[in-house]
């Protein structure tokens, strides 16, 4: 849930704000003896939510990711990795059954720099994530 877990929490509704610095740190790879250069990114990340809670164990959410690159690379080896600027929306559902939770969430971008971000943190533009968790006693 991407504000709090708000199905079994005291207060039926929460709003939520965070912004952090972030560093995709570079490394040196090697590939069938080719050196690849992987490039030092810094991002600022933003984050706005509210969720509520609609009935007792069932909670919905919404938020809004924003990302922007800070540093500039170098345009010959990386033209695309410049100047990125993502938004992503991201609503979210939690259910609580007994002892499970279920947890369904999707991530849209909505702006064009969505794409080559989701490819650089492994999630692409669009995703929908389910899990469900057991509390055990």
């Amino acid at each position: 849930m991407p504000p709090e877990s708000a199905a079994t929490g005291s207060f039926p509704r929460s709003a939520r704000r965070n912004c952090s610095s972030r560093r995709s740190a570079s490394r040196l790879a090697t590939v069938a003896d080719i050196p690849i250069v992987i490039p030092t990114i810094y991002f600022w990340d933003a984050h706005y939510g509210v969720s509520v809670r609609v009935l007792d164990g069932l909670a919905l959410s919404c938020a809004l990711n924003t990302t922007y690159q800070l540093n500039a690379l170098d345009k010959v080896m990386f033209p695309h990795l410049n100047k990125l600027r993502s938004a992503y929306v991201v609503p979210g559902v939690q259910l609580h059954v007994g002892a499970y939770r279920v947890d369904v969430v999707g991530r849209f971008g909505i702006k064009a720099g969505a794409e080559p971000l989701g490819v650089l943190t492994f999630q692409g533009t669009d995703s929908l994530t389910v899990r469900v968790s057991r509390l055990f006693d």
